[in-house]
């Protein structure tokens, strides 16, 4: 039996990068039963929270330029596997 994973993508830069590559393996993820979530270095603003959430269909955490690992774990949540272009964002003292 598969474990269910809880995958993370950046969405500047990353997502971005080929946001129609992306939806395409988000899809294939998902099919699978694993849940993907967009986590950004974004500030906390209802508009870019919405906007991320319309331009990748996922559930979106904005970090206010915190560290990305921090402010999920505060959530509650756990991330399997995390895909950023900048992964210091994710956890500097991991890096």
């Amino acid at each position: 039996m598969r474990r269910r994973m809880r995958i993370a993508i950046d969405y500047d830069d990353t997502f971005t990068a080929d946001p129609r590559a992306w939806r395409e393996v988000i899809a294939v993820l998902q099919s699978r039963g694993h849940e993907v979530i967009c986590v950004s270095a974004r500030f906390k603003i209802f508009e870019n929270q919405r906007e991320l959430e319309d331009a990748t269909g996922l559930r979106v955490i904005l970090c206010n330029h915190n560290v990305k690992i921090d402010v999920v774990r505060k959530a509650g949540l756990h991330v399997d596997i995390w895909i950023d272009d900048q992964p210091q964002w994710i956890n500097p003292e991991g890096v």
